[in-house]
């Protein structure tokens, strides 16, 4: 005997909202283990300076460079900035903006390329687009500041802006003051 229609769709949209929950627990699940690990910059060749001294532009930027091509500072531990913004795709791939067309690297001041950076980009509620997750909180104000210089000189192929540590500073401070 077959079942009425209706029961089917019922069914069906109950197996739909348990799928959409344990995939959900499986990114919170992912969140938590990510807030529970260590930075992962502790012990890596890229850490902080230990005496608190400012990086020449040429250093700064080739921390930028290690940074940029880093997997473990995202939370799998798999996924570079290069994994999606990479120089040697194709600039039609329809992965993420190819960063050599991108304005925020070229422009006057750091600040659009620090709070991208930082908090990432989403398409509004219920639109689909690109997105690119935030990384306040995965780096250092030191890691964020070298990266910056980085997509600066290999991106906007302009040279080092100045005092991109303050303006990072200045941008962590106000987001955690939301």
């Amino acid at each position: 005997m077959t079942q009425p229609l209706c029961s089917r769709a019922a069914r069906a949209r109950r197996r739909g909202r348990r799928a959409r929950l344990a995939c959900s627990l499986g990114v919170l699940a992912g969140l938590l283990a990510a807030c529970a690990a260590p930075p992962a910059h502790q012990g890596a060749a890229y850490a902080p300076r230990a005496d608190g001294q400012r990086l020449d532009v040429a250093a700064l930027t080739e921390l930028g460079r290690a940074l940029f091509f880093e997997p473990s500072l995202s939370a799998s531990g798999r996924t570079a900035c290069a994994s999606c913004h990479d120089p040697g795709r194709s600039l039609s791939s329809g992965g993420a903006l190819h960063l050599s067309l991108a304005i925020a690297p070229a422009l006057p001041t750091p600040s659009n390329l620090i709070h991208l950076t930082l908090e990432g980009i989403a398409p509004p509620d219920g639109a689909q687009g690109r997105s690119m997750p935030g990384f306040a909180g995965a780096l250092t104000n030191d890691q964020v500041t070298a990266l910056v210089q980085y997509l600066r000189v290999e991106f906007g192929r302009k040279t080092a802006w100045r005092n991109v540590d303050e303006e990072v500073a200045s941008a962590v401070n106000d987001i955690n003051a939301r």
